[in-house]
């Protein structure tokens, strides 16, 4: 598991997706488990992938989304900032 690029911990794969049959529901921000508490935070970037990656995998997806999420504040600037400044002048 990573958090900000960072390797928080590793573990050895032993089932997969499918082991769990077709009738999985699964969330974001929620658990399966009626006790838990519901995610309070927000994500970023989220992306999901179908299998596990190595470290140059990780870091290579690290790196893009870092220029995804460079690309969409450019893209807030020119779309919502920019043309409110100029409405202003």
């Amino acid at each position: 598991m990573r958090c900000a690029n960072e390797l928080k911990g590793t573990t050895e794969k032993t089932r997969t997706t499918t082991d769990f049959g077709t009738e999985l529901d699964a969330y974001i921000r929620r658990s399966n488990y009626l006790d838990d508490s519901t995610f309070a935070g927000s994500f970023k970037d989220l992306r999901i992938y179908d299998g596990s990656f190595g470290e140059d995998q990780v870091q290579k997806a690290f790196e893009e989304s870092q220029i995804d999420i460079r690309l969409n504040e450019i893209k807030n600037i020119l779309v919502y900032q920019i043309p409110t400044l100029l409405l202003m002048i």
